[in-house]
């Protein structure tokens, strides 16, 4: 028989007091949060793999996600459920970790670096090459950077 993995977790001790849980968290009892995170940490850690290349960057995205988790769980306002709003915390460091990847590309303005004819004489080749070159460059990167962002967008 089939049981929805929301089914397995429904009598630990996690969920008999759930306000006491976050109110413990809240005020840092380690131990609790500890607590707190062996029980949540597989099911987000599927979520975070959905969102990352490697089991090591979604293990990342992991650490970063609960300790925003901890940091921001005062503001938890039981409404709606707690592994939702925690999913959704998971889900935001996630598309962050992606966001600044793809702004890790140096934006360069090859005229304040050398000339075209510069680059022409060093490369022995003519100067509209040079400038050609740069152009089919740019609409790689471009193409590179779309199909990044719309790996993301498909994603949300």
């Amino acid at each position: 028989m089939f049981v929805p993995a929301s089914m397995l977790y429904t009598n630990h001790p996690i969920l008999d007091n759930l306000k006491e849980v976050v109110k413990e968290c809240i005020a840092g009892n380690r131990g609790m949060q500890n607590k707190f995170y062996k029980y949540y940490a597989s099911r987000m850690m599927g979520v975070c793999l959905r969102y990352s290349k490697s089991r090591h960057e979604a293990e990342e995205i992991l650490q970063e996600g609960f300790i925003k988790v901890f940091t921001c769980m005062h503001q938890y306002k039981f409404k709606g459920s707690l592994e939702g709003w925690i999913k959704r915390t998971m889900i935001n460091c996630a598309l962050q970790k992606i966001r600044s990847k793809s702004s890790l590309y140096p934006v360069i303005n090859i005229d304040d670096i050398m000339t075209h004819r510069e680059i022409a004489e060093i490369l022995h080749i003519a100067e509209g090459t040079s400038k050609s070159n740069l152009h089919d460059a740019r609409i790689m990167l471009q193409k590179q950077l779309g199909e990044g962002m719309q790996m993301l967008k498909t994603k949300m």
